[in-house]
């Protein structure tokens, strides 16, 4: 309920690439982000929240989808989607993929995680995405499968930058979103 006494707070999110969050807190446009880069930027503090695997994203009646776990190597033989290179998750998974031998190769390449989930969706092949990018287990259509040889991750985290105090109200939304990761990992 609002009352005209109480002082408006409006919070504007910049739903943009990790890149794109990282450079808007650097140059002052935001006074935080949620991402997974900047925790080796010196000018950045970064607070990791939680450590988050990369999955196989595969259709619900796809072959994959009974397993227990998938290799990179297992992903070959499906036609294959993949993030854009020049993307942060796409870079995760090169360097991950340097010395494992395994590279599936790809029939398409998309720029951003949710128009991938939605190809898988339709049923057009197999992909790789960060975990929380894909529904909830009981989803009529998609499985996420775990991945290894080798498994990916990547740590979400809060930034802001090194040194500034951020102001009362801008705090109390990086402290309440620290406190609900922290308590949903309990």
């Amino acid at each position: 309920e609002y009352h005209a006494s109480y002082p408006r707070i409006r919070i504007r999110i910049i739903d943009e690439s990790s890149s794109q969050v990282l450079t808007a807190v650097a140059r002052g446009d935001a006074d935080f982000g949620l991402t997974y880069i900047g925790a080796n930027d010196a000018e950045i503090e970064f607070k990791p929240l939680l450590e988050e695997p990369f999955v196989a994203a595969v259709s619900r009646r796809h072959p994959l989808a009974k397993r227990k776990s998938v290799d990179w190597a297992d992903l070959e033989a499906h036609p294959y989607i993949t993030l854009a290179q020049g993307s942060g998750n796409r870079f995760l998974m090169d360097q991950a993929l340097v010395h494992s031998g395994s590279r599936p190769r790809h029939f398409c390449e998309v720029q951003h995680v949710p128009a991938l989930v939605s190809m898988v969706e339709a049923g057009l092949g197999v992909g790789v995405v960060p975990r929380l990018a894909m529904p909830d287990e009981d989803h009529g259509t998609l499985v996420s499968v775990p991945l290894r040889n080798p498994a990916v991750s990547r740590t979400i985290g809060l930034i802001h930058p090194r040194g500034k105090t951020l102001n009362p109200v801008a705090r109390l939304f990086y402290d309440l979103l620290s406190q609900r990761v922290e308590a949903r990992q309990k």
